[in-house]
């Protein structure tokens, strides 16, 4: 708190000490405007903001414009970047303007970790795109928006409840099989999660992918860095943005029950492929078909019953920037609303849809106190609220899709609840007599930061002091019931199952509080000499993260950066850095990792001018080495540990229990950090007067020191942590292209991007005497489906007749092998197939290739525009689908139909069994399908007013446009109803899948 109490005062004194800036003085600025080689520019117009004339220069370059001393100049002429200067600091001064390079123009900047550079400067691997490429789109989440946009990143949506639709992102490839290789995410240079924020608090997005642009951050950037850096004010104009948009999101593949009658023949032929007699007879069947008595013979599609066709969702932003010569302001303000898709969930007491709120907000304010000191002042956050049924939503999903339709009536004929000694959950129960939950999550994130020039030392010299402050917490409130269902076990007698209780409310609790510090403290030099230019930085990082009940983290870093360039042609880049981690040993803490990158823009050599078409083409490349410290399987794990109060023993004759001391797995005091070789080479062009962008790279990473098993006798009695002797590579291209043109007109722009990245396992400790057909090493890191199963049977159809069972070879995965299981193939060859006949595959749900493209037409106010995303080399696995169910149930559902029996021996899935199911659900090829896809990610249609009609209500510019999300897919598995994404999605307990169709306008003041 007392770190909060400093920042804040700081705050306050920044403020106070902008505010006294002398207001509004009039002065004279005078000044000369030269080129980089010092020779006068004639022809440069220079207003003062928020204005669109001035004057212009003579051929002496010379200036005097009379102004305010609160105002701020800017230098504009075509072929040269744009200059803005502070008024009051003209006087005598001469302004040097830059030539408009090719990629070295006003929009090209390119952030880096605590600086920017023109595209043209940067010879390490980063893909960059603009918030305002992004589609608007009302998402609670915004990584998704992400899919198939950038060269290098791959998106996997994960999850779709309202406030859960999140992904995960993947740099290039896999290198490590210890995690997910989750990449650092930084916004504005703190380590700091940005799927809550809303989308117009976004400036750019980078992904930087090689060493050059990841060893600033040592031992924590091996994964790669998704790099955000949020919107700022501008004094050129003040700025106001409305931004409204409302729609709806459909679920795109649910369960789809059977009905009674149809539940109780499959339930009937699983019981006679079991052998045994069947559970529901003629007149039940009937009675089901007929619907006469839908008291005892019920016939409920919970899930149409409970789930609604589409869900409302809504978002709001304002937003306001501008500023003078002293103070720059950035203001946002946005709420989103996403409802939930539970029918009936509303009552007068309370309501338990699913439902996310979220209230953001940020000021983002530079502040020049005089012509040596600015300070950045930020501070952003996020209110949110998730509400859910009391029982959960994976609970209430798997009542609704996986109760069978007969299992009881909503309502018995009374009135009560129904139910039954094996469905005592009621779905209309446990939305209205259940209570529900409300999580509500608060978030503040402020950031300081101070740059002071110290020319008077020598020119371009300057000194900077970041200090991030973060913090978030929970609070968990709701309310309690509890209800009680009856199931009809006679003529007007009924069975009580559960207890009825009155609503209370539920007892609230604080959790999750999470307070995050960095700092950041240290020098920049940028100078040019001529056809020289040097940029060196040099910072130390301290972060600590505290949170009640554990010790704080701790993360120290030492980096450095210097970039040359000659002629801004050649470029060189060197980075290192010292860096620690208190995951290991004293004395084995820290480690150097340098980096090394080169750039040179060949097309400027004479040799390529007679190349007409080629407007631009930069060589680059890099190499060095970066660290990941997220290795241990618990903290401090150099350290041998012991805990109290397992097993315990009873000692003399009192037969009194002592509690023992166990101690944990054996320490590894060895234990270091996963170190990656990153390597990549490239090249950047434009054409054909640059209509057409190309950027390649061809990537090779090996990492080594992973964590794997250790390989010690187990006459030792106790396990030990893993030890680093593991090994995995990497290698790969990408390829990103765009292409932009007007046809008079129309305007088109296209864009295409490709990664394919296959991965290697070379070392990794496994099990003695394993067969070498069942060893990873040399396969690809991943696996399939959620515990990543990467050994299989390998399948060889179904059974059947008996008599095909009894030459084939025993197959022990059950008691019972029948016709319509399925048959293995004798990898050993010892006629039985066991576990020894698990092969180990290459199959994995993480991609070989992904890629998207998308095009942009505008004509006369109107644009179109589309986005597409895909896969290639993806494998899932369907078995949960085709199997669901429980013993309850009898593992009767959708698919059961498409079973085995013997009239219908080319049936797609084995026959249906009750009891013996193992053979059929063991992991095996049989199950797996091809996760390729192409999906219509977005598409957008809209309409600029015309300027002239809007000039009355004080407007700059009005659009409304119409959008879609998750619009189309095409797969090799239309069969099936599942998305080949997120194959759970919409059965067991998982939420649906959404399409999201939204209308919005903008205003922009």
């Amino acid at each position: 708190m007392k770190k909060l109490h400093t920042f804040l005062f700081f705050l306050f004194m920044a403020v106070l000490a902008a505010s006294g800036q002398t207001p509004g003085t009039d002065i004279k600025a005078i000044g000369r405007v030269l080129d980089e080689q010092q020779k006068p520019i004639s022809g440069v117009n220079i207003f003062i903001q928020e204005k669109t004339s001035g004057i212009v220069t003579g051929a002496d370059g010379n200036f005097q414009l009379s102004c305010s001393s609160n105002d701020v100049l800017i230098f504009k002429k075509e072929g040269y970047n744009t200059s803005q200067k502070v008024a009051a600091e003209l006087s005598g001064v001469d302004i040097v303007l830059s030539r408009s390079l090719i990629e070295a123009g006003d929009n090209d900047e390119v952030a880096i970790p605590f600086g920017t550079r023109k595209k043209r400067a940067v010879s390490g691997s980063v893909s960059t795109i603009k918030g305002s490429a992004l589609p608007q789109l009302p998402l609670s989440t915004l990584n998704n928006v992400l899919s198939g946009r950038l060269p290098g990143l791959y998106v996997k949506q994960t999850g779709s409840r309202p406030g859960t639709d999140d992904a995960t992102f993947l740099v290039r490839g896999r290198s490590s099989y210890n995690s997910n290789q989750e990449p650092l995410v930084l916004v504005d240079g703190v380590a700091r999660d940005f799927i809550n924020m809303d989308l117009n608090e976004i400036e750019n997005i980078s992904v930087l992918k090689d060493a050059a642009t990841l060893a600033w951050y040592g031992m924590n950037a091996a994964n790669g860095v998704i790099y955000v850096t949020t919107k700022r004010g501008s004094p050129s104009a003040t700025k106001i943005s409305l931004d409204v948009q409302t729609g709806l999101q459909l679920p795109v593949n649910t369960t789809k029950p059977l009905d009674s009658y149809n539940y109780a023949l499959q339930y009937n032929q699983a019981l006679k492929n079991d052998g045994s007699v069947p559970r529901y007879d003629q007149v039940a069947l009937d009675a089901y078909q007929s619907g006469a008595d839908p008291y005892r013979y019920p016939n409920t599609n919970f899930a149409d019953q409970f789930l609604k066709s589409a869900a409302p969702v809504q978002r709001y932003v304002a937003t306001v920037s501008g500023g003078n010569a002293f103070a720059r302001y950035f203001t946002l303000l946005s709420f989103y609303n996403q409802d939930g898709l539970y029918k009936g969930a509303a009552n007068d007491k309370y309501n338990s849809n699913t439902n996310y709120k979220r209230y953001n907000f940020r000021t983002n304010l530079d502040l020049r106190l005089n012509k040596s000191l600015d300070v950045i002042l930020d501070v952003g956050g996020r209110v949110e609220n998730l509400r859910y049924p009391f029982a959960g939503n994976g609970t209430f999903l798997s009542t609704i899709f996986g109760t069978p339709s007969n299992a009881f009536p909503i309502r018995n004929e009374d009135g009560t609840y129904g139910g039954s000694s094996l469905f005592r959950s009621n779905p209309l129960a446990m939305l209205n007599e259940d209570g529900n939950i409300t999580d509500l999550y608060r978030t503040l994130l402020a950031t300081l930061s101070v740059k002071h020039k110290l020319d008077f030392i020598t020119k371009g010299l300057s000194a900077n002091v970041f200090y991030s402050y973060d913090i978030t917490g929970t609070y968990q409130s709701g309310f309690n019931q509890a209800y009680e269902v009856y199931e009809q076990t006679g003529s007007g007698t009924f069975t009580r199952f559960g207890t009825k209780a009155p609503l209370t409310y539920r007892t609230t609790t604080f959790g999750g509080n999470l307070r995050n510090t960095e700092f950041w403290g240290g020098f920049d030099y940028d100078r040019n000499f001529r056809n020289h230019g040097i940029n060196f930085s040099t910072r130390i990082q301290s972060a600590v993260s505290a949170q009640p009940n554990r010790l704080d983290n701790n993360r120290v870093n030492f980096a450095n950066r210097l970039s040359y360039n000659f002629k801004q042609r050649y470029f060189a880049e060197l980075v290192g850095t010292y860096a620690g981690s208190q995951n290991f040993a004293p004395g084995k803490r820290f480690g150097f990792f340098p980096a090394i990158a080169a750039g040179w823009i060949i097309s400027e050599e004479k040799f390529l001018s007679p190349v007409k078409f080629l407007d631009y083409l930069k060589l680059r490349a890099s190499v060095g080495i970066v660290g990941n410290d997220g290795v241990s399987a618990r903290r401090f794990a150099y350290r041998n540990y012991f805990t109290r109060g397992g097993s315990q023993y009873t000692f003399g004759t009192s037969y009194t229990a002592v509690s023992n001391t166990t101690e944990l797995e054996l320490a590894n005091a060895n234990l270091t950090w996963e170190k990656a070789r990153k390597a990549s080479v490239g090249l950047d062009a434009k054409l054909f007067k640059q209509a057409l962008g190309i950027s390649f790279d061809y990537f090779n990473e090996n990492r080594k020191d992973l964590l794997t098993t250790a390989l010690l006798p187990n006459i030792l009695g106790q396990s030990v942590v893993n030890v680093n002797d593991g090994e995995a590579a990497y290698k790969g291209f990408e390829l990103g292209t765009s292409y932009q043109h007007d046809f008079g007109k129309v305007g088109l722009t296209l864009n295409a991007n490709y990664t394919r990245a296959v991965s290697n396992i070379i070392a990794l400790n496994e099990e003695a005497g394993l067969p070498a057909y069942q060893k990873q090493v040399g396969f690809q890191i991943g696996g399939v489906g959620d515990n990543f199963t990467r050994r299989f049977l390998l399948a060889d159809g179904l059974f059947q007749t008996q008599a095909e069972i009894d030459v084939a070879p025993v197959q022990r995965f059950s008691a019972v092998v029948r016709p319509g299981d399925i048959r293995y193939k004798d990898i050993n060859a010892d006629g039985v197939i066991d576990n020894l006949d698990y092969v180990m595959t290459d199959y994995s749900d993480v991609p070989k290739a992904y890629f998207g493209f998308g095009a942009a037409i505008s004509y006369s106010g109107f644009d179109l525009s589309t986005q597409f995303q895909g896969v290639q080399g993806r494998t899932i696995d369907i078995s949960d689908i085709i199997n669901s169910g429980t013993s309850n149930t009898g593992y009767i559902n959708q698919f059961s139909p498409e079973a085995w029996t013997a009239d219908n021996p080319t049936a797609p899935y084995p026959r249906l069994a009750i009891s013996n199911r193992g053979n059929n659900t063991v992991s095996s090829d049989f199950w797996l399908r091809s996760g390729d896809y192409l999906r219509l990610k977005h598409a957008e249609f809209g309409y600029t007013i015309n300027s002239n009609y809007l000039k009355k209500m004080k407007l700059s510019s009005c659009r409304v446009y119409v959008s879609g999300f998750n619009l189309l897919t095409f797969s090799k598995i239309r069969s099936l109803p599942i998305d080949p994404e997120m194959v759970g999605s919409g059965y067991g307990s998982s939420y649906p899948y959404l399409r999201t169709f939204a209308a919005g306008i903008n205003l922009n003041f």
